[in-house]
């Protein structure tokens, strides 16, 4: 999961170049689906796309975090498998991906999803997909997900740590956090104070911070854990002040991290972003679920569904 975490940290000023400051608001409570969501294919902008040479690449047929998933290659992007070699190594040259099978244990992936329009990017049909993507106010966001394959990732302490290891640490030079007295969007929040109390004047760091003055939005699980971990920048002044959106998911015999960027002015979404994310993972679940009951009753699937938009609650 580090691997495509460090990926997506470096397309996010790329992928939300143009994000407007949206009125910061409260959603009201929506219930969580209580099924998976299927997913259906889009109307092609023009005819025979489904047999246009340029698009033969077989479905992507693989285990994640104890479900098995089916996916269209032209619709996620940054595949990896828990034996893919790092992009950075000599290995990854001469590396073969695995024929597909549901036995293969994916490490990680990532698609672009309009959380707002319940639609995911697909190569073969983008239409506006760049312009949008630009434009002031875009609801698109780059998610990625994680197989927590890794005994480390198993705690339900993880992100407990992870505050406490990057946050809670004492710094000489910066301020410590402090938690805000009020809850905002039903989020835990925390940020280090701009202004030198003994000076008055404000820390010269905040002109232009790095990572370590993000301010902190949490929220926790019944047993008091972390479960969301959100990251924004403080810096405002720019047109796209980013958000790092972490969160485990451990349902319905599943267990994988969303790793979610998308722009600050979304904040107030960060829950219905997260349930549409899910959306789209259990698609590719049922996904794998008829193609397995197609493959034992010995019928023949239709052509493959892409899960570029998804049907309304």
């Amino acid at each position: 999961m580090r691997r495509l975490v460090q990926i997506l940290a470096v397309l996010l000023p790329f992928s939300l170049s143009s994000c407007s400051r949206a009125a910061e608001k409260t959603e009201a409570a929506q219930p969580e689906p209580s099924r998976p969501v299927q997913t259906s294919a889009p109307a092609a902008k023009t005819e025979g796309y489904e047999r246009d040479p340029r698009f033969t690449e077989p479905d992507i047929i693989a285990a994640l975090g104890g479900r098995k998933v089916k996916m269209s290659p032209y619709i996620v992007q940054d595949v990896a498998y828990t034996d893919t070699p790092s992009p950075f190594s000599d290995e990854y040259g001469s590396y073969k991906y695995p024929e597909p099978s549901y036995e293969n244990q994916l490490s990680d992936f990532g698609f672009y999803l309009d959380y707002a329009k319940g639609k995911v990017r697909d190569v073969r049909n983008e239409g506006n997909f760049y312009e949008e993507e630009r434009q002031s106010g875009t609801s698109w966001i780059l998610v990625g997900i994680g197989n927590n394959t890794h005994p480390l990732d198993k705690a339900a302490d993880r992100y407990d740590k992870l505050m406490e290891t990057r946050h809670f640490r004492k710094v000489d030079y910066y301020p410590d956090y402090r938690r805000r007295a009020d809850k905002p969007y039903g989020l835990e929040a925390y940020y280090r104070p701009r202004t030198d109390e003994k000076t008055g004047k404000p820390y010269e760091e905040t002109q232009y911070p790095d990572s370590g003055w993000d301010d902190l939005f949490l929220e926790r699980d019944a047993r008091g854990h972390i479960r969301t971990y959100i990251e924004c920048t403080i810096k405002l002044d720019v047109p796209n002040p980013p958000c790092s959106q972490r969160v485990l998911v451990r349902e319905n015999g599943l267990d994988i991290e969303l790793a979610i960027l998308h722009s600050r002015h979304l904040l107030h979404d960060w829950k219905r972003i997260e349930r549409e994310a899910m959306k789209v993972v259990y698609g590719f679940i049922a996904a794998a679920e008829a193609d397995i009951a197609a493959k034992k009753n010995g019928t023949a699937l239709p052509a493959p569904s892409l899960p570029t938009s998804l049907k309304k609650d």
